[in-house]
């Protein structure tokens, strides 16, 4: 495409921008560290200490759900008509994917007999 005066214009702008406000979140990020290492409340954890901390949660959390863990049955659903024992439909089946899986069984058990 041809390079109009307008897109050379805003790319202009853009880069200035660019300039502008690099500086700001320098001065700011600055400013942050520099109130980071004037506060005494905030410490700075090593990522070594991050990882076991981690792996002995979820150890803690793993005894915890084998405790815990109840059995479910999941629903028997019938692979051809996707009903389930009580006659329902999972709720991702469309409406219209119902009415055409009912109209096809009616029309099956319409032929058996």
């Amino acid at each position: 495409m041809a390079k109009s005066l307008r897109s050379k214009f805003k790319r202009k702008m853009r880069a200035i921008k660019r300039v502008r406000y690099g500086q700001k979140e320098l001065d700011r990020l600055k400013k942050m560290l520099a109130e980071a290492a004037n506060n005494e409340s905030i410490e700075l954890a090593k990522p070594k200490e991050i990882d076991m901390k981690a792996t002995e949660e979820t150890k803690a959390n793993s005894d915890k759900k084998d405790e815990n863990f109840m059995e479910i049955e999941k629903p028997k659903r019938n692979a051809k008509t996707l009903m389930d024992q009580h006659g329902t439909f999972p709720v991702w089946v469309h409406p219209r994917q119902r009415r055409k899986l009912l109209k096809r069984n009616k029309a099956k058990k319409k032929n058996i007999k």
